[in-house]
């Protein structure tokens, strides 16, 4: 999770996920969370979560592209609430959203 302590005014800037495996997380794969600025997520797997693959929320001026988001139990990739200017390109989807068809451990 990228997602600066609340409980201050702190924020998380230019942050880079390259060439990682991102698999079976009981929540999301990567969570992007308030007050966080250009992060970059490229050429990753991220496979296997029971939440979404990549979630962001109020997160600003980031990057998505060339990963392979596949198995996860939510939406391969949920851009949120308030985040905005974030590039999505290149990323390959298959078999997300696995507990709308009632697939277990996909």
């Amino acid at each position: 999770d990228i997602e600066p302590d609340k409980h201050n005014m702190d924020r998380a800037e230019n942050i880079r996920i390259e060439d990682c495996l991102i698999r079976n997380n009981a929540g999301n794969g990567i969570l992007v969370y308030h007050r966080v600025k250009q992060v970059v997520i490229k050429r990753c797997k991220i496979e296997y979560n029971d939440g979404f693959g990549v979630l962001t929320k109020s997160a600003t001026r980031g990057y998505v592209a060339l990963n392979r988001m596949r198995h996860n139990r939510l939406d391969g990739l949920r851009i949120g609430d308030g985040t905005r200017d974030y590039a999505v390109t290149g990323n390959y989807f298959r078999n997300n959203t696995t507990r709308n068809h009632g697939i277990v451990g996909a």
